[in-house]
């Protein structure tokens, strides 16, 4: 019985890895020029009149790990002519099938050249089929439309109608730019019932996290009158005006939402790339900053959160290097905001002002190192009346040696009178020393008993003056 159910298990394990292999990959491997005829595509209208081809130069991220991305040449569908399609390897009849594929607009889009260049769809004979015949029931009809500007077109979707979206009231996305690449992800979706399916769109930028479904879709879902599709078959690229000039790439389907390429290194998770994280609120808010565990790296993996400047972005050293929890064995770094608010004071950040910093994750483990790509996140300090008296103050002390191995010396860089208030913060803001001391002379601190890491040291003059100074303790 045991090795029955074995079987069994491993039948179905089986059965459910291979439901979520992708239905079609299609990256446009083939040499500029090229008939896509000639790989695999099918003309269902004006077969031998301008036949797609492959185009130099595929189209590629650099900072989302999209699976389609920077693989290959692209297709040119930048004429009118054929039409063609290309057979899913295996057919849908429930669920949802999601066509993903970067693409880019290489002109303008007028009223003359708007039109759809994309959609699904079924064959006539949808048990033996031929690949040249295709129903007209075409579902999730892609556009592109007008934008506000020459330098900006919208996209859209139908669930089958032939009427461009924006002169029917059917909504349409935001502003996108013309020589930009964009990802595009086009979901269809059965739901049980007659006439009752949908079709939705999301467009997502470089940078856009693409863990998981969002919640709530760009367009959509769009539903029609037209009859529902018994199996969803093939995906089509249409050629439909001699002025449009768009370029796809990375044409991914597949049952699932998974986009993200198999990377060894971290991946982003949260927050979204090009946050703007206002500090103003309690101190204690938490913030967790989350990345995916690094892969193909032997060894106990320990991951460093490192942050700089943005117009630096140099990260030689780090402007700011913390160890995620448990001492850098999770793949969650938590802070609080009153944490963030000592680091920024410490990098000479003042009050009301904004860090437009970028980071990235480290993940060590022995001699193996491996960085995510860098992500940018904007911090804007809590804005109070800094008085000039304060700002003068906290740049007349010094600290060293710094970095330091144990204890330091707080000095002031003028002469200096009373007594001086000095306070220790971690990177998660918690309070680690606390000690008095005569501004008239060195003061020596000891942090031997503390670990390695980042600190802010806070001092408070007797006359309500304040400075922060960032320590390094390395042992």
């Amino acid at each position: 019985m045991r090795k029955h159910l074995t079987l069994i298990c491993c039948s179905l394990l089986g059965w459910s890895l291979q439901a979520q292999a992708p239905l079609l990959v299609e990256h446009f491997n083939y040499d500029a020029g090229t008939n896509l005829q000639d790989n695999g595509w099918n003309a269902h209208s004006a077969g031998t009149t301008n036949p797609i081809k492959a185009t130099d130069g595929g189209l590629s991220w650099s900072q989302t790990p999209y699976l389609g991305s920077g693989v290959g040449n692209a297709a040119a569908v930048n004429n009118s002519g054929s039409d063609e399609n290309r057979a899913l390897g295996g057919y849908v009849r429930s669920g949802a099938v999601y066509t993903g594929f970067l693409m880019r607009i290489n002109g303008a889009v007028t009223t003359g050249n708007q039109g759809f260049f994309f959609h699904m769809g079924e064959y006539n004979d949808t048990a033996n089929t031929t690949f040249t015949s295709v129903s007209t029931a075409f579902r999730a009809r892609t556009y592109v439309v007008p934008g506000t500007t020459a330098a900006s077109f919208r996209m859209g979707i139908t669930f089958n109608s032939a009427t461009p979206p924006a002169t029917q009231g059917v909504d349409v996305s935001r502003d996108l730019d013309t020589g930009r690449s964009y990802l595009v992800v086009v979901k269809y979706q059965f739901i049980a019932g007659a006439a009752n399916d949908s079709v939705s769109l999301y467009v997502f930028e470089d940078g856009a996290n693409l863990s998981s479904e969002p919640a709530k879709a760009d367009i959509g879902p769009v539903a029609g009158t037209q009859g529902d599709v018994n199996l969803m078959q093939y995906v089509a690229l249409r050629q439909f005006n001699a002025g449009q000039r768009i370029t796809v790439d990375g044409l991914i389907v597949r049952s699932n939402w998974d986009w993200l390429a198999e990377s060894s290194a971290p991946v982003l998770l949260s927050p979204a790339n090009n946050t703007s994280l206002n500090l103003d609120g309690p101190a204690g808010t938490p913030v967790s900053i989350r990345w995916s565990a690094a892969r193909n790296i032997s060894g106990n993996v320990v991951y460093q959160w490192q942050a700089d400047a943005r117009a630096a972005g140099t990260f030689n050293p780090a402007a700011l290097a913390l160890a995620s929890d448990n001492s850098g064995a999770d793949t969650v770094l938590s802070l609080t905001y009153g944490a963030i608010e000592t680091a920024l004071a410490g990098l000479g950040v003042q009050p009301g002002d904004t860090l437009k910093a970028a980071w990235r994750v480290r993940a060590i483990a022995g001699t193996d190192t491996l960085y995510s790509n860098v992500y940018n996140i904007d911090l804007i300090r809590k804005g109070n009346n800094t008085s000039m008296k304060q700002l003068d103050e906290s740049r007349s002390f010094s600290i060293y040696p710094n970095p330091g191995k144990g204890d330091f010396v707080l000095r002031a860089s003028a002469p200096a009178t009373g007594t001086l208030s000095i306070q220790m913060v971690d990177a998660q803001g918690r309070v680690v020393l606390n000690q008095l001391g005569n501004a008239a002379a060195p003061i020596r601190i000891s942090i031997a008993h503390l670990p390695n890491g980042m600190y802010i040291v806070q001092i408070q003059t007797e006359a309500g003056g304040y400075a922060t100074r960032r320590l390094i303790l390395q042992k």
